[in-house]
């Protein structure tokens, strides 16, 4: 169980958010790559994405964990589906529907993931989360425009609705067991061998243009290797169903950039449909955050006063430092320690954050437990030699 304070979710949705507005805003150096080879330019990306995370985590002093038997299927899983799967689909589903009617569909997968993520983990959905997607999908609706289709690419938008969900549905047990970082780092690896595997067997191999290389570095970069990371930090946080409504975002800031780079022109409805995302966004996280600290209340993890509420500004700059060094600790080589002084306790109170985990290696647990032990083996002898006090 991760246990945390609102600064530190607050930083989880603000490093998710900035990795769906990346995923966004990239689709129009995505369509750079039009003319190259799609399962070697995919291989690559990925590979390249893969071997800059097994870098960083080097860099950082950390060895990232070896994936068990059990890992497998969902790893393999999300660089089939949630990657290569994904990419693949909407591609071909463009050639029989035009791009609003497939954003419009892909776009209905917050509602999905506020509905299936906590199903699956055996709990109701959150009417509040729920509410929020169902705002997020109604604005990209509208921001999306809809447009025309044929069976097959209805078919195949579904499917890449689906492979979008999966991205994130079939990482909560491995990011839980691995850490964010080494589930990236494998699911990269593995899709990128299967990409260049295929591309070796299927597509004329030529070195990308200079153009192609520069949108290639770009989108293995900041697309896949920081926004996936952030992603997988957000999941593990704040849960599938409140970080999937981020996936809002990507419309958002893919209109954005269109709008400025001068290749659509904003409209009444795409304005209103942007404001409805954000207010659907907005709710659903507040509220979930409202929800998990209430829910944290009456199982005795605060020991104090009730956490106050901070500003965003604080909360973000706080966060945002946190995040980076989050990012290069691998999970299962942390322990959880929660501290139960009163006076911590009051303090993290008084500050905002409430009563969070301190992750500490396995030797500092072992530690503190020999010193607890010690110190209740001295009380019990200063009781023994001093009846009165």
């Amino acid at each position: 169980m991760i246990i945390t304070g609102v600064r530190y979710e607050r930083a989880a949705i603000a490093g998710a958010a900035v990795a769906a507005a990346a995923v966004g805003a990239a689709v129009p150096v995505n369509g750079l790559l039009r003319d190259y080879p799609m399962w070697t330019g995919q291989g690559f990306r990925y590979a390249l994405a893969g071997v800059l995370l097994l870098g960083w985590a080097r860099v950082r002093g950390r060895s990232l964990p070896v994936p068990r038997v059990r890992d497998l299927p969902a790893l393999a899983g999300l660089a089939v589906s949630g990657m290569l799967g994904f990419s693949l689909l909407q591609i071909h589903a463009q050639r029989y529907a035009d791009p609003g009617f497939v954003a419009a569909v892909v776009g209905a997968s917050p509602l999905l993931l506020g509905l299936a993520a906590p199903l699956l983990s055996r709990r109701r959905p959150s009417p509040p989360v729920v509410a929020g997607a169902a705002l997020v999908v109604a604005g990209i609706a509208a921001l999306s425009g809809g447009g025309a289709w044929r069976g097959a690419g209805l078919a195949l938008s579904v499917g890449s609705l689906l492979c979008e969900a999966s991205f994130t549905l079939l990482a909560v047990g491995v990011v839980a067991r691995l850490g964010g970082l080494a589930v990236s780092m494998w699911c990269c690896l593995i899709a990128g061998g299967i990409g260049l595997a295929a591309g070796a067997a299927t597509e004329p191999l030529r070195p990308p243009g200079a153009v192609e290389l520069a949108a290639l570095l770009v989108v293995a970069v900041v697309v896949t290797a920081v926004a996936f990371c952030l992603w997988y930090h957000g999941l593990a946080v704040l849960g599938a169903d409140r970080v999937g409504v981020l996936i809002g975002l990507m419309p958002v800031s893919g209109f954005a950039v269109a709008v400025v780079l001068g290749t659509q022109q904003p409209t009444s409805a795409s304005v209103a449909g942007t404001a409805v995302v954000a207010v659907g966004c907005g709710s659903a996280c507040a509220a979930g955050a409202r929800q998990a600290a209430a829910a944290r209340e009456p199982f005795g993890l605060f020991t104090g006063s009730r956490a106050r509420p901070v500003t965003a500004g604080s909360a973000l700059l706080a966060g945002v430092a946190r995040l980076a060094l989050l990012l290069a600790e691998p999970a299962q080589e942390l322990g959880v320690v929660v501290r139960r002084d009163r006076g911590t306790a009051a303090a993290a109170g008084r500050a905002g954050g409430g009563v969070r985990t301190e992750r500490l290696p396995e030797q500092h647990r072992d530690r503190d437990e020999t010193d607890r032990r010690q110190h209740v083996d001295h009380l019990g002898a200063t009781s023994t030699r001093h009846p009165r006090d």
